[in-house]
């Protein structure tokens, strides 16, 4: 793109150029011509890339290279306190020496966490903002963010969607404790196992000890899981469509001080936009052109347990 407007796709040759070894330089030849000669061009790419949607601006002649990104998840400890005992997460000996000096010689091997595979059912309040009851249901047959999904309702999404699975599990232990281990979360989850809720996990690690919810004589649970992302997302996709007020101020040493010049008479009527858009705000904060946030349930969500150790165990 150019400052007067001109533009060139050259979608599928940056696709070609990425293909080779993962890098390109923006250039007049990938775009196959100079769109404007003697100016300065720039690219607007945007891109997927494990399940998050964004777009970048390049200048002309930089290099182009999708990041190697890993998800950052809170790594499970070797054990924790449970009162007065060792909760184990992972297989352990121990010694523990009493103010009395008594010597206690305990164990625990709890059994390696299982991985919650296959395709998830998420259902979305598309009209929420209308008061309505209309949903869209969705199946994610790996986990990933919204902003992935090509439907605009919910790239855009900003709220509480739900998703259910019917998970395949039975405790092999007795004493066992059960912990559901949700990954990566963006940015609010809320879990029920067969109709028992759980508080709300607001921040790492996402992970809930299931165990008081789950039937021992059966071999499967029902497993529902809301998640609600944060509010920009919602925003930036009603900046796409018309303008429904009118904007001042600027970009100041990169802050934005641009506020509503006058609340709008719809708004006043508590009335919808005319224009469609789901959300008003008095302050722009947000903008069209700016990168989605990650959304929903990210994962790998895992079923992990622990044990208490305990005396007696072989070998000691």
């Amino acid at each position: 793109a150019t400052d007067n407007g001109l533009t060139v796709d050259f979608t599928s040759a940056l696709a070609a150029a990425l293909a080779k070894d993962g890098s390109a330089v923006i250039s007049n030849r990938l775009a196959g011509r100079d769109p404007a000669f003697r100016q300065h061009k720039q690219a607007r790419i945007t891109y997927v890339y494990d399940g998050v949607r964004k777009t970048i601006t390049i200048k002309e002649h930089a290099t182009f290279k999708i990041p190697f990104v890993v998800q950052n998840t809170d790594p499970v400890p070797d054990w924790e306190w449970r009162g007065n005992d060792i909760l184990a997460w992972q297989p352990l000996t121990a010694t523990l020496t009493t103010a009395s000096g008594a010597v206690r010689r305990l164990a625990a091997e709890p059994s390696a966490a299982v991985a919650v595979n296959g395709a998830w059912s998420a259902t979305f309040p598309v009209d929420w903002y209308t008061g309505g009851t209309a949903k869209r249901e969705v199946e994610f047959t790996t986990l990933a963010s919204w902003t992935a999904q090509s439907d605009p309702d919910i790239r855009f999404f900003s709220g509480t969607a739900t998703y259910k699975k019917r998970v395949a599990y039975a405790p092999t232990k007795v004493g066992v404790r059960t912990i559901l281990d949700l990954g990566e979360v963006k940015n609010f989850a809320a879990v029920t196992v067969n109709g028992k809720t759980f508080p709300v996990l607001w921040k790492p690690p996402y992970r809930v000890d299931i165990t008081d919810a789950l039937d021992a004589k059966a071999d499967a649970f029902t497993l529902e899981v809301k998640v609600t992302n944060l509010w920009p997302n919602r925003l930036i996709g009603d900046d796409a469509l018309p303008p429904d007020c009118e904007w001042k101020g600027s970009v100041r040493n990169g802050v934005k001080e641009i506020g509503v010049k006058e609340i709008p008479q719809w708004v006043k009527d508590g009335k919808r936009s005319p224009t469609g858009r789901h959300t008003f705000t008095t302050w722009r904060h947000w903008a069209k052109d700016e990168s989605l946030l990650p959304s929903g349930l990210l994962g790998p969500v895992f079923i992990r347990t622990a044990e208490i150790a305990r005396e007696g165990k072989a070998g000691l």
